[in-house]
């Protein structure tokens, strides 16, 4: 299972490292990212969220969104979504 950095109130990580559904169960401040896709006539491309995700299945959502794994850059984890 993935963990992902707990971050404190100055955006720290602190070493304390939790799974997805633990993070988000204790409110804890972590790191995600979205990314936000036009095509030429400058209308934003959605998604439609899997039918299967626990949270807000089947509605759309921004292009592209996800969680910094533990020890990860926000840029690093953008790219692994991306490809």
């Amino acid at each position: 299972m993935k963990k992902i950095d707990v971050l404190d109130d100055f955006e720290i990580r602190p070493g304390e490292a939790l799974s997805r559904k633990e993070i988000h169960y204790l409110g804890k401040i972590h790191r995600a990212f979205h990314l936000y896709l036009f095509d030429k006539s400058k209308n934003l491309l959605l998604q439609r969220r899997s039918h299967m995700t626990d949270y807000f299945p089947a509605m759309f959502s921004i292009s592209l969104t996800g969680h910094v794994d533990a020890g990860e850059s926000s840029a690093v984890a953008l790219y692994r979504a991306s490809i």
